[in-house]
């Protein structure tokens, strides 16, 4: 039943009465089932390939540098994991950080590095995406066929879409694209997840089986040009590196990759059996445990198989002149044995890409739409983002107005630049994982009595409470990785601390402007102070309040 509360009015009018209202939660439609696939699909293909891509153009590697790098990583994301897992069965609602930071910090914490990280962030990783779409994805694909088929037309659109204006039109499709998915719903998703889920690993396994099992062609006629061309454009020798060295300086870049391992938290509410540790066991950690033993697996293998200097050299003409690249790829793939196979395994690799990609594309709107939902819900933000399709159950109005402002975002890369877009979004994310993860680490001794009802309660190392312990390891190695994020010098752009500060400072500066004008408005108008909605009410952990 809803609550009059009477509030004191703060410009001496009389008293208001403000009317608690249960509001409309999305039906609970996926199954732990598709959150597992959720989560791996955060590290997908299209993402892995994308990193592989960036750290090849800056420098190359043997495979032991890379492995190094992927464990320890690994090692730190996987403490993350467990940090979440405890925290999405504790509070299985909507709104994944913002929600943690709100209850364990305060609303501000929520309502800055929250919205941030992943409104914000989402929408810079929309305009990314269109990076990812062009050089990663439907590029290479157009690209291959046109050179396979001798079809002129679909070279020349190949060579187009790896265009800026290109990127930016795949940027706008991978928008309205994500927008689509979302508005037709979490069972949509879930069926549409399953069937390119399956599409992209029948590719990838041809991809993989092509790797484990051949070499490439000794002769160095068949890849000659290649190494050239990279040469020519700027490719170094002397920026090879090896052993610890080369993995520490891989960690940021791994890490851009694996650091998403609770995603599914921004909808627990609209998952079954959310509030079970063991289910999040199940999909968050062990969707972890899949996620790096993926990278392992897979990463290594393009490097095994031409050999450091060439791949090195392949990735920096891939990054910095891919219509270049994708017409000489075949020769990087092609074997004495069976010169058919390269072909296969280029457009098996470009099929895994495309299937994945577009998959992994609208969780970014799934994620924020549900961090506007939760917001919206707690009056921090305008009621109407929080109205429910009634067919769908899906946040209409949260889904348009994130796609709205990654639109103008994806514009932007004509002018701010990829690597500038990359830094800032993988450092909003990395600052609020970061946030939540210390909240986490404080929650036995900040909330002593939500710890105690919390599934991480019964929890302890040594006599110290596991979520603190874990909390405490990946807060220190996102404090490591955001201070090397703001020092990282692009390889074709002028950056320095200085713009990754004024970046940042913008980023967050946005949304504590349209939180604090809401407030103002509100109060206003409404004469209704905005902290009613924050009392803690003796809810408990795991019940919406």
């Amino acid at each position: 039943m809803p609550a009059d509360v009477p509030r004191a009015n703060p410009h001496g009018r009389p008293p208001v009465v403000v009317r608690l209202r249960e509001v409309a939660h999305p039906p609970r439609v996926w199954s732990p089932f598709d959150a597992f696939l959720y989560n791996v699909m955060t590290t997908n293909v299209a993402v892995t390939f994308g990193i592989f891509l960036v750290a090849g153009a800056a420098f190359y590697f043997p495979v032991r540098s890379m492995t190094l790098a992927i464990l320890i990583t690994g090692g730190f994301c996987l403490c993350e994991s467990v940090v979440y897992a405890f925290l999405v069965s504790s509070m299985p609602r909507n709104g994944g950080d913002y929600v943690f930071q709100r209850r364990l910090v305060s609303r501000w914490a929520g309502a800055v590095f929250g919205s941030t990280g992943i409104v914000v962030g989402g929408a810079l990783w929309m305009a990314i995406a269109g990076w990812f779409a062009s050089r990663v994805a439907v590029g290479p694909f157009l690209l291959l066929l046109g050179v396979r088929a001798h079809n002129g037309a679909l070279i020349a659109a190949g060579r187009w879409v790896l265009t800026p204006p290109g990127l930016v039109a795949l940027g706008l499709a991978a928008a309205v694209w994500s927008a689509f998915i979302n508005l037709r719903g979490m069972a949509f998703y879930a069926r549409l997840q399953r069937i390119l889920v399956v599409a992209g690993g029948a590719a990838l396994a041809v991809l993989v089986t092509y790797f484990a099992v051949t070499r490439l062609d000794t002769n160095p006629s068949a890849y000659s040009v290649v190494l050239l061309r990279a040469y020519y454009d700027g490719f170094l020798r002397s920026g090879h590196l090896g052993g610890l060295s080369a993995a520490v300086q891989l960690l940021p870049i791994v890490s851009f990759g694996l650091i998403y391992p609770g995603w599914i938290a921004f909808q627990a509410g609209e998952v079954r059996r959310a509030s079970s540790l063991p289910v999040q066991s199940a999909t968050i950690v062990a969707g972890k445990v899949v996620s790096v033993a993926f990278a392992l697996v897979l990463l290594p293998l393009p490097i095994s198989h031409m050999g450091e200097e060439l791949f090195g050299a392949s990735a920096f003409l891939a990054v910095h002149h891919p219509a270049a690249f994708w017409v000489l790829a075949p020769r990087l793939f092609s074997t004495s044995a069976a010169p058919w196979l390269a072909w296969v395994t280029l457009l098996s690799l470009a099929v895994a890409a495309n299937a994945w990609f577009w998959l992994w594309v609208p969780n970014h709107t799934l994620a924020a739409s549900r961090v506007l939902l939760a917001m919206s819900w707690d009056r921090l933000l305008p009621r109407w983002l929080g109205r429910l399709d009634p067919e769908h159950g899906a946040p209409t109005l949260a889904i348009v107005s994130f796609t709205a402002l990654s639109s103008v975002l994806v514009v932007s890369t004509l002018w701010l630049g990829i690597w500038r877009l990359l830094i800032a979004a993988t450092l909003v994310n990395v600052i609020t994982f970061g946030v939540t993860c210390a909240a986490a680490a404080l929650f036995p001794f900040a909330r002593r009595e939500l710890y105690r009802e919390s599934s991480a309660g019964p929890f302890e190392l040594f006599g110290v409470p596991l979520i603190s312990v874990v909390g405490l390891a990946f807060t220190a190695f996102a404090g490591y990785l955001a201070w090397r994020y703001l020092q990282f010098q692009p390889l074709t752009e002028t950056h320095n601390l200085g713009d990754s500060l004024l970046t940042q400072a913008v980023l967050y500066g946005a949304p504590i402007a349209v939180v604090l004008g809401y407030r103002w408005y509100r109060e206003g108008h409404e004469g209704a102070d905005i902290d009613v909605y924050f009392r803690d009410a003796g809810s408990r952990v795991g019940v919406d309040a």
